[in-house]
């Protein structure tokens, strides 16, 4: 799922896992949880977004390759959303993602 903020995603992707259908988090919602809980402040967080930004990428990816091809899997933004987070900061894409959405390993 994709979509601007507040659109709906997360309501629908639960809704489907409730529905029994194999689903995923948004990462970048839990790794910014994370961060609250070991005691980060959002400013701080938002400081070093391109720090946090790529450790989300490392999970999306190591969660996407895990998928089994033969299932369909509903994700909560995905790697292509990565690659456009990675355009509005001003980053170079690395090559892990790069390969990623390639389908490269």
């Amino acid at each position: 799922m994709t979509g601007g903020p507040s659109s709906g995603k997360t309501t629908t992707v639960n809704l489907l896992r409730d529905r029994g259908d194999a689903t995923t988090i948004e990462h970048a919602r839990h790794c910014s949880d994370l961060q609250r809980i070991t005691g980060r402040s959002t400013a701080e967080v938002r400081a070093r977004q391109g720090e946090f930004h790529c450790a989300v990428v490392d999970v999306q990816i190591a969660q996407e390759r895990a998928a089994r091809p033969q299932q369909a899997v509903f994700l909560d933004r995905a790697l292509p959303d990565s690659l456009a987070y990675h355009r509005f900061l001003g980053l170079e894409p690395d090559l892990a993602l790069l390969d990623a959405l390639t389908g490269v390993r």
